[in-house]
C-alpha cells in the first residue's frame, strides 16, 4: 500500500537523505493538510500529488516551520507567473496547469500503459530552483520547456544571480513511482541518486527550527 510511511522510506533512499530529515518534513506537510493523515485503523493512501509535495519540500529544504507554506506556494505556481487577478480578468488562464499538477501528471504518465508518454516523460528534466520561486520541466524529445514562476519573475534572474537548483531526471521519477506503488521491499537504486544539486553551498548549514 502506498502510504506516507512508505513515501518517506522511498524518498530517503532515492534522494540519499536521512529518513529522520524526510520524516520531519513529512510531518510538517501532514500537519498542514498537504499529505493524507491516517487515523486509527483508517490508513490513507498517497496519490501522485502527495509525492510531488514531499519531493518539493526535500528539494527546496526550507526551514521546517516554513515548509508547508513554501511547498504550497511553489506547487501553485503557473506558467509565466499567472496570478489569481490575471485569471479573474481572463478565466481561460485557469486552464493553465499548476506546477504540482503538472508534476503529478508526469508521475501518472510514467506509470501508465502508454509507451509514447512514458518515453517522453522518462527523458524529461525537472529543475526545482531554490534561489527564487521557479520550477521548470523540459522535454528534449519535443523541444519544449515549461517554466512555472512566481508573479514578477521574468525567468532571467539567473543572469544576475547565482542559481541553486535540484535537477531530477525523468528516469529517476519513473523508478521512484514504480517503487512507490509496488509491494516489493524498497531497495537502493543502481546510482546513489537521480537528483543533482547545482551550485552546492560551501558553508555549513544552519540548524533548522
Amino acid at each position: 500500500m502506498a502510504t506516507v510511511a512508505r513515501l518517506v522510506e522511498i524518498l530517503a533512499i532515492f534522494l540519499g537523505i536521512a529518513p529522520k530529515t524526510v520524516n520531519v518534513y513529512a510531518r510538517a506537510l501532514l500537519n498542514a493538510g498537504l499529505l493524507p493523515l491516517s487515523r486509527g485503523r483508517r490508513i490513507e493512501e498517497v496519490e501522485p500529488i502527495h509525492i510531488v509535495r514531499l519531493l518539493l519540500a526535500l528539494a527546496l529544504q526550507p526551514k521546517v516551520k516554513d515548509a508547508a507554506q513554501v511547498v504550497d506556494a511553489h506547487g501553485k505556481m503557473r506558467p509565466g507567473g499567472i496570478t489569481p487577478a490575471m485569471i479573474k480578468s481572463n478565466p481561460r488562464l485557469a486552464e493553465a496547469p499548476t506546477a504540482e499538477s503538472a508534476l503529478a501528471e508526469a508521475l501518472v504518465m510514467l506509470t501508465g500503459s502508454k509507451r509514447d508518454e512514458q518515453s517522453i516523460m522518462s527523458e524529461s528534466i525537472i529543475e526545482i530552483v531554490s534561489s527564487w520561486p521557479e520550477i521548470s520541466i523540459s522535454h528534449p524529445k519535443l523541444g519544449v520547456l515549461y517554466r512555472f514562476t512566481a508573479p514578477g519573475n521574468t525567468g532571467d534572474l539567473w543572469q544576475a544571480h547565482i542559481k541553486q537548483a535540484a535537477t531530477i531526471h525523468g528516469g529517476t521519477l519513473k523508478l521512484l513511482a514504480g517503487a512507490m506503488f509496488s509491494d516489493a521491499p524498497a531497495t537502493t537504486p543502481e546510482t546513489p541518486s537521480g537528483v543533482r544539486k547545482s551550485a552546492p553551498r560551501t558553508y555549513s548549514k544552519q540548524k533548522r527550527k
